[in-house]
């Protein structure tokens, strides 16, 4: 029975997960270029990076669910484009690196140059071999297994992690308040754990896919709540002062933990109920 319900999880990751983890990131690695191009002609616009913005915990966790779901490496390109930028913004940012505007773009706009290429070459060669190997030859024993335990690595290390980012994503928004509220500012921890909104619906949709508890997508509700505050408070309609803005987040934060609570015990009392 156990053996039925991971195969019935495994079609359902295939079919739900692989066709959507392959917009998202060819979404995610669009914005990254549009927002180089918006930026060069100094209209920047910051709805992009709460659409598509990634940190180190949001790329590994798309990267390993890539190799889990035999991705090629032409539709991982746009992910590895995106990290890329991340990174060498938040280098300049720190380090100052020594460029004018012009040579940070020339320098962008010729690391995007390089990635096409590496794409339509990944493209083309994969294209090729489907081509020339119609019927793929049988695998050994050995490489059937050895293919076995890679798929079983990558598949439990994508679930663990699929456990603990929505309460590290949700804990750094909780931290980064209270830093906020001893007026220190720090863009190191959303650098590392934070999210935007195309990782989370990825991260959301995966829960499903999982069968995860309510109590863990209550924080999931959570980091998309306070993402959507952060935006709407860039618009002055929606904007408050820092103490009413720090109050709204806590006040937020204090009724999802009360929902993780309820709905923890819950489960547990079911599972109690069902085991007597």
């Amino acid at each position: 029975m156990e053996m039925e319900q991971r195969q019935i999880v495994r079609k359902r990751l295939f079919r739900l997960m692989y066709p959507a983890l392959k917009w998202i990131i060819g979404l995610i690695g669009l914005m990254y270029l549009f927002h180089l191009v918006v930026c060069y002609v100094d209209s920047p616009m910051e709805i992009l990076s709460y659409l598509g913005g990634l940190s180190v915990l949001t790329f590994l966790f798309l990267l390993i669910a890539t190799f889990t779901l035999h991705f090629r490496m032409y539709h991982r390109i746009p992910l590895y484009f995106a990290m890329t930028v991340e990174v060498v913004n938040w280098v300049d940012f720190y380090a100052e690196l020594p460029w004018d505007s012009d040579g940070y773009f020339l320098f962008m706009f010729c690391l995007t140059g390089v990635y096409v290429i590496m794409a339509l070459w990944s493209f083309i060669r994969s294209s090729w071999r489907g081509h020339q190997e119609d019927k793929p030859l049988p695998l050994s024993a050995a490489e059937a297994e050895h293919q076995t335990r890679r798929d079983r690595f990558y598949y439990k290390l994508e679930l663990s992690l699929l456990k603990v980012i929505p309460m590290v994503i949700a804990g750094m928004y909780v931290f980064d308040t209270v830093l906020y509220c001893l007026d220190i500012s720090m863009a190191v921890p959303s650098f590392l754990f934070g999210t935007s909104l195309l990782p989370l619906l990825f991260i959301y949709l995966s829960s499903y896919v999982f069968q995860f508890c309510t109590h863990h997508r209550i924080f999931i509700y959570y980091v998309f709540v306070i993402n959507l505050l952060n935006y709407l408070s860039l618009y002055p309609t929606f904007q408050f002062s820092d103490t009413k803005m720090v109050a709204i987040q806590l006040i937020i934060a204090g009724v999802s933990l009360f929902l993780i609570l309820y709905f923890y015990v819950k489960n547990h009392q079911k599972a109690a109920s069902a085991a007597a």
